[in-house]
């Protein structure tokens, strides 16, 4: 009697199931988990009350016979989850009549971890994203490029990176202010987003007013044609800007491809050929500035310069 007041009272929703998928006995738990259903029926069948979980039952008795272990299994029942654990109950013989099965209700735990890992994506996404213009950032993108070289040197296939630079910005943001910046900043991006021609182009804010494409698969020819659909594209905008020459803004880009960089080497360590790839372009970035602005090199030219 005293066990029985136990089961009976015991806060866990427990039950005992025979093999034909009767419920042969259940506390007073199982009965408020099953909204009390079970006092008013003469024999209760898991399979009319609880349809959707009769396969995991029936799993569950296939498993007991070979003598395996009964995993644990989430159940979701009436917007409820529960954790519930199945133990083989046995006759005299030993055969498998019937289940022992626990139910825990982990509602609380599961939305508890929902919400943790929705604040852990909102972390991820203010760690890998600018907060002005919501391109990845540079610390995200310096992976992005490792990664990127890693793959271009193991498959043997060519990677450009372009970096690209506002011209005139800080005269843009003397004569129109910091907020016209900013949302000068957002309209480049954007610019610079739609002109890509494959998804897995990068676009990242790299720093003030310069932004960096790794340009996965892209010879320099490629390289040179998308830096020019880039450069037209913020031209495009036709945003003013009465301190340059054009009276509009414009961007510059330099050009590096990592085929043709003289730092490829199998001794050399991955973080300096992604330094020296950043480097040719950021050379060739500032060839295009003495050229007078407004225009594309690439790093192939300021060699042979």
């Amino acid at each position: 009697m005293q066990l029985e007041t136990i089961y009976d009272t015991t806060p866990v929703a427990l039950c005992m199931i025979d093999r034909q998928g009767r419920l042969v006995m259940s506390n007073k738990a199982m009965a408020q988990l099953m909204d009390d259903t079970l006092s008013d029926a003469p024999e209760s069948h898991i399979a009319d009350l609880m349809p959707g979980c009769w396969h995991q039952v029936l799993a569950a008795f296939a498993l007991a016979d070979t003598g395996a272990a009964i995993p644990s299994r989430e159940i979701v029942w009436r917007k409820r989850c529960y954790d519930t654990h199945s133990v083989p109950v046995h006759d005299a013989s030993g055969n498998v009549v019937g289940l022992s099965v626990t139910w825990v209700d982990i509602t609380e735990r599961r939305r508890a971890e929902q919400k943790l890992a929705s604040a852990n994506a909102i972390l991820q996404q203010h760690a890998q994203h600018d907060h002005l213009t919501g391109l990845f950032n540079r610390r995200y993108m310096d992976e992005c490029l490792s990664n990127a070289i890693t793959n271009a040197l193991d498959e043997q296939f060519p990677l450009s990176v372009c970096l690209a630079d506002i011209d005139y910005f800080k005269r843009y943001n003397d004569t129109y202010g910091h907020q016209a910046g900013d949302q000068c900043l957002r309209r480049v991006a954007e610019a610079l987003v739609g002109a890509r021609r494959q998804s897995e182009d990068n676009v990242s804010r790299y720093g003030g007013e310069e932004f960096l494409v790794i340009l996965p698969r892209t010879d320099s020819a490629g390289a040179l044609a998308m830096a020019e659909r880039m450069r037209q594209s913020i031209n495009a905008l036709r945003i003013p800007l009465a301190a340059s020459p054009t009276g509009y803004l414009t961007i510059s880009i330099g050009i590096a491809t990592l085929s043709e960089c003289s730092m490829v080497t199998e001794d050399r360590p991955l973080h300096i050929i992604a330094s020296g790839v950043i480097n040719q372009a950021d050379t060739a970035l500032y060839a295009a500035k003495r050229r007078g602005r407004n225009g594309v090199v690439a790093a192939a030219a300021v060699q042979r310069a």
